[in-house]
């Protein structure tokens, strides 16, 4: 089948990214991409509703659908990183490239750098994006291909609680018994 003028078709090896991503009303890649309402190079489409306010839609994330979708010229390709959001910063200022140079961060969560008593990275996200979501050096960014396993800095201690039944056949009576 052929494409509708004007409509955005789908890059080859391109992943919307961050996955997931929607605009301030809700609105997901998907539909930026079926209701024409970017172009491939960024651009405002044809259909861009106007109560929408100004294109491209900003998202909490503080990305947009021109960085955020393969429709609209944005995502990522598959095995490529790029932070995401591009200009991301912490509730300090930081940024991903601090996060990397300071040693704060490696690919797998906390890096040598990183201080037990300033917390988790949760501790310092903005908007709800932390350096581990956020960063491609801190194990996040744009390459939803790659897992997340970052840990908490505490080792990620989990505390079990063991129950242990004993059944008691006491002059034929059963009793049973429970440990905490």
């Amino acid at each position: 089948g052929g494409s509708t003028p004007g409509a955005p078709t789908e890059r080859s090896q391109c992943l919307d990214s961050p996955v997931g991503w929607v605009d301030g009303n809700g609105s997901a890649c998907g539909v930026y991409s079926r209701s024409s309402w970017c172009t491939l190079d960024g651009n405002v489409g044809a259909a861009w509703p106007s109560s929408h306010g100004a294109f491209p839609g900003d998202a909490l994330s503080g990305s947009n659908a021109s960085v955020a979708c393969c429709a609209c010229g944005g995502g990522a390709s598959p095995g490529s990183c790029a932070d995401s959001p591009r200009e991301w910063a912490d509730t300090h200022g930081r940024t991903c490239e601090d996060y990397m140079s300071e040693n704060w961060c490696n690919a797998t969560g906390y890096g040598a750098g990183w201080r037990i008593e300033w917390g988790s990275f949760a501790s310092f996200a903005r908007n709800g994006i932390s350096a581990n979501v956020a960063c491609c050096a801190c194990g996040g960014g744009a390459d939803p291909s790659r897992p997340s396993t970052t840990p908490p800095p505490n080792g990620g201690r989990v505390v079990l609680r063991i129950l242990t039944v004993a059944f008691a056949d006491v002059q034929n009576g059963v009793g049973l018994v429970e440990f905490m």
